[in-house]
């Protein structure tokens, strides 16, 4: 049986496409940043003109765009309203754990962080990070490239101001933020460039196969959820998010009659197709950064009794993130249309992957599935 009432799998149903792109579309009904309110200086001095801005037209009291560097270490890129003496080259310290982990929570958010300090203040840590004091509340808007979080969006406001007077707005600036991180590069940081190669692969697939491109990135923000859910580090969510999406990046390598066959694929088919773990794996260990990327995507169609190809791994001699994807990929397949077979139900496919558990899949992974699936969601979303 299905966990939840059918309420609750209808109105899974119903609601699927946000759950599966936690895109930022709705900001196009929000209006539009005026140009005029920013000139073109170079990537640092937009991102500072955006946070002086946030300050005057937010009626806040502080504006801070961080932006994640490489190994989950975040930098203050532009601030206004901060004290003097604070350094612009200061940034989380990797042995800073509790700070790092407070703004590694926040970036994987669907929603924003608000931080209440008459109710939960932050200790001395997180208090020298954010440069704020114990007077005042916090913000956190998370910022994405596409499904890539980048970088947090946060204003500290006085204690006595319970929430922002314009939320829209602050939404189109965390957003305009964003949308200098993706144009420009940042001179002290690889991640972008990682960020960029992951994207362009996954176009590279897209253009390639519209319908496969378009899966890998619906199921690349559930994958996402499910990891956080089971506890995984900061660093394995990075690697499976970039597995999801480029899972089936081996496909760039199989034949056009096979790929786009209309129809069912034959034995031999079959073959060459169960080929692009491999392949995917191969184009992925060629690029820097993207190792553990390529060791999901080789296990990606393992199965845990160790029927799975291509190297008939069972159990937990799977990847976790593999284990994962194994899971929200076989769901995302069975909802959509095949030209052999039509789309189930959203109950269906949920109702036989449950069926699978133990055999096909890990029973851990099913169980947070489900419940993940199965979870309401606020109204707030991502800045992309």
């Amino acid at each position: 049986m299905i966990s939840g009432s059918s309420g609750l799998i209808g109105e899974t149903q119903k609601r699927l496409p946000t759950l599966f792109s936690f895109t930022a579309e709705r900001l196009a009904d929000l209006g539009e940043i005026p140009d005029h309110w920013f000139s073109y200086d170079g990537p640092a001095s937009l991102l500072n003109q955006i946070a002086v801005k946030a300050v005057d037209v937010l009626k806040v009291k502080q504006c801070q765009i961080l932006v994640l560097a490489p190994g989950g270490i975040f930098r203050s890129q532009a601030f206004h309203g901060l004290p003097a003496v604070v350094s612009k080259q200061s940034s989380v310290q990797r042995d800073n754990y509790r700070a790092q982990e407070l703004l590694q929570k926040a970036v994987l958010e669907e929603n924003l962080t608000f931080i209440d300090q008459n109710i939960k203040p932050l200790n001395r840590d997180q208090q020298a990070v954010l440069r704020v004091g114990l007077q005042e509340n916090i913000y956190l808007f998370p910022m994405r490239i596409d499904t890539e979080p980048v970088g947090l969006f946060m204003v500290s406001v006085e204690p006595s101001m319970q929430k922002i007077e314009d939320m829209n707005q602050a939404y189109l600036l965390a957003n305009q933020a964003a949308k200098v991180l993706h144009r420009e590069s940042l001179p002290y940081s690889d991640e972008e460039s990682i960020v960029e190669i992951v994207m362009a692969l996954s176009k590279a697939l897209e253009a390639r196969d519209l319908s496969t491109g378009e899966h890998c990135r619906h199921i690349t923000r559930l994958t996402e959820r499910i990891a956080i859910d089971l506890g995984c580090s900061f660093h394995d969510i990075q690697s499976i998010r970039r597995a999801a999406l480029l899972h089936d990046i081996g496909k760039i390598g199989i034949p056009d009659n096979i790929l786009h066959k209309p129809g069912a694929l034959n034995d031999h088919e079959w073959v060459i197709m169960k080929q692009h773990p491999e392949i995917g794996a191969r184009i992925l260990r060629m690029i820097a950064g993207l190792s553990d990327v390529a060791r999901l995507v080789l296990a990606h169609h393992e199965r845990f009794d160790g029927s799975g190809y291509p190297l008939g791994l069972s159990g937990e001699e799977i990847p976790i993130g593999a284990r994962i994807l194994t899971v929200v990929d076989a769901f995302g397949a069975m909802i959509t249309d095949r030209v052999y077979r039509p789309a189930r139900t959203i109950p269906e496919a949920v109702e036989e992957i449950q069926r699978c558990a133990g055999k096909d899949f890990d029973p851990k992974i099913v169980k947070s599935f489900t419940k993940i699936i199965n979870m309401p969601l606020a109204g707030a979303e991502p800045v992309n």
